[in-house]
This record gives C-alpha cells, structure tokens and sequence, in this order.
C-alpha cells in the first residue's frame, strides 16, 4: 500500500484509499492491512479493514465537529449505564483523544462487532424499538456545549442536485417529491414540532446500526449523526426503516409492512418508563413520509444511485412509496397508535 499524504479536497463517500488506509493504520500501530473491504450497509467514506491486530472499522470526516464531541459523550454515558453499544473509538496514544488528523482529514477506527444483521422477524423489529426507547430515555439529560440541533433538511437544493444528476425526465417526480415533503412538514408542525422537548437522537436509526446476537440486540454502532432533536425523528426514521416494502409484490405498489411497524412502535412504547403523546404518534405517518423524500434525495443527489438501484428508477419508486403513504395515512396513524 502506498503512503501519500491525503490531499484535501475529496468526496464524503468516496472510500478511503490504499494510501490512507496504510497512513491511518500506522498511527493507531495496528501493523499493515490484509484485507480491505466495503461495509455492507453505510455512508461512503469508510472501509472495513482486517490487520493482525483483527478487524476494524475505519471511517472518515472532513473536519473535527461538534457533532462527535457529541457522540463520544452520549456513548460514554450510554456504556456507563449498561447500553449495548458498540465499544468506542481507538485511542491513538496515551494522550490522544478518538480521533486522529492527517493532512485536512480526521479519522476514528473502531474495533469491528462481531454479530448478526437484522433479520426482519417480528421479534427483531420489537427489539429495535424498545432499545431506541431506552436510547433516549439514558440520554435525556446529555448536553454538550455548541451540540448541533435538527435543521430542517434543504430540500430545494436537494432536488436540484438530483435533477442535474437525473435530468429533465426527473422534473415532474422531484417536483412531486418536494411538494409532498413541505406538505407533510407542514401537518408535524401543526401537531405541536415547535413545542415538543429536544433531547439526544440517534438520528440514523436503521438496521444496518443494529446488531444482535440472540434475538436480542448485541451492539448500537453509528452516533455520527447524533443531534438535539424531538424524539419522534428516530422513532418515525426507525419506524420507515425496520417495516420498509420497497419492492412490493408483482403489480403491488411497495409500502410498508404492518406488522412490523406495529411491533417497532409497541416495542417502543413497552417500557413502563415510555410516554408518547398522542400528537407525536400522529405526526409518525408525515415525518416517515419527511424522512423517505430526505434520504432518498440525498442518496441520488450525492450518487445518482440508491441502493443497488440506478437513480431514475429509484426515483419512480420513491414517488410511487410516497403517493402509497400519503394515501394510507390514516391507516398508518391507527397502526402506530394515533388514533
């Protein structure tokens, strides 16, 4: 492997190179790389490495942020307390703190977890939700100075980067798209957003960052994207993530599964602890909605892809998901319990 300097300009999903895998694994001393591989699920800019020191995950930053000064302080408390997430990011030395700098880009390693990928059961889904419940519930009171909060996503700029991407023929679907996003904001925000308590999300709640081993959850990995925010972001991304039908059944519009956004709310709401109010339950359907237009758009917009799909076609997908829960909104607020 080579030895280059990082330069400083990159994209954030590009994967790390042979030469800053080789930099980034001298630093921590964990001898030379024998494999090198992509993570099955997640954001660009990491790369699964085996040296003979075992396996590791190695991921990449632009820039130090306040947003991980946020997430080492939420797994602290979180490990403190018993939570099962995953182990912490490596120390590069004795004084060092989790994260190292070379050249205009920083770098976290993290020993990798040995465990098993969620398997859509029933049982699976209720136990995503009930350890997202107590996530928030041990976090409740973490607060670290200068913490980012939720900003509502760009959606303008996201749907003109997917139209350069996709052109014109994707003009009438992304117009749809962010019309369908402002509209389902609009009906959270008439449900009481503004007023409801911001605490420590996740804010990436999806199966890939859960682990288990047993049926029951062995490790929660991936707080990069830890923010203030209502409770209902995760609890809505979660909900859309763990019940997602993106292909459906032949002629079958894709949807969500029922069962299992009924198991992944009531998983949620099992502890004695939980108190969700019925706005916020209400407001589950649209912030779904929110999330699918989001992620979808930030998705093609960086790659032109999603998934293992090619952008357009995604994109179809998407809008034909969105039309199908805007429809069945009322059928989802009785599902997840909003009456």
């Amino acid at each position: 492997m080579g030895g280059d300097q990082p330069s400083g300009r990159f994209s954030l999903r590009e994967s790390p190179t042979a030469g800053e895998v080789s930099l980034v694994l001298a630093r921590f001393g964990l001898g030379e790389a024998l494999e090198v591989g992509e993570p099955k699920r997640g954001s660009g800019g990491s790369v699964v490495v085996r040296t003979p020191a075992g396996r590791f995950l190695l991921k990449r930053h632009q820039s130090p942020s306040e947003r991980r000064r946020l997430a080492h302080a939420a797994h602290d408390e979180l490990a403190r307390q018993g939570y099962p997430v995953a182990p912490a990011a490596l120390m590069p030395g004795p004084e060092a703190g989790r994260e190292t700098v070379i050249g205009a880009r920083t770098y976290e390693v993290f020993r990798w977890v040995e465990a098993s990928a969620y398997d859509g059961s029933i049982g699976a889904t209720a136990e995503a939700g009930r350890v997202l419940e107590w996530f928030h519930r041990l976090l409740a009171a973490v607060r670290v100075p200068g913490a980012p909060e939720h900003q509502d996503a760009p959606i303008a700029a996201l749907a003109l980067a997917a139209g350069v991407r996709l052109g014109a023929s994707a003009a009438g679907v992304l117009r749809r798209l962010s019309l369908g996003h402002a509209d389902a904001m609009r009906r959270v925000r008439e449900l009481g957003w503004d007023s409801w308590p911001r605490v420590v999300v996740h804010g990436d709640w999806h199966p890939g960052n859960v682990l288990y081993a047993g049926g029951r959850v062995a490790a929660v990995v991936d707080l990069d994207s830890c923010r203030l925010g209502p409770r209902a972001l995760d609890l809505a991304n979660g909900a859309l993530q763990f019940s997602m039908d993106l292909h459906g059944g032949a002629g079958r519009t894709p949807g969500l599964d029922g069962s299992r956004l009924a198991a992944f709310c009531r998983g949620y709401e099992s502890a004695r602890e939980a108190v969700i109010s019925t706005a916020e339950l209400e407001s589950l359907p649209w912030l779904m909605i929110g999330a699918l237009v989001v992620e979808s758009l930030e998705a093609i917009a960086g790659t032109g892809r999603l998934g293992g799909m090619e952008g357009e076609a995604a994109l179809q997908m998407v809008d034909a998901q969105a039309a199908w829960m805007q429809r069945e909104s009322g059928r989802l607020r009785a599902i997840v319990g909003g009456g």
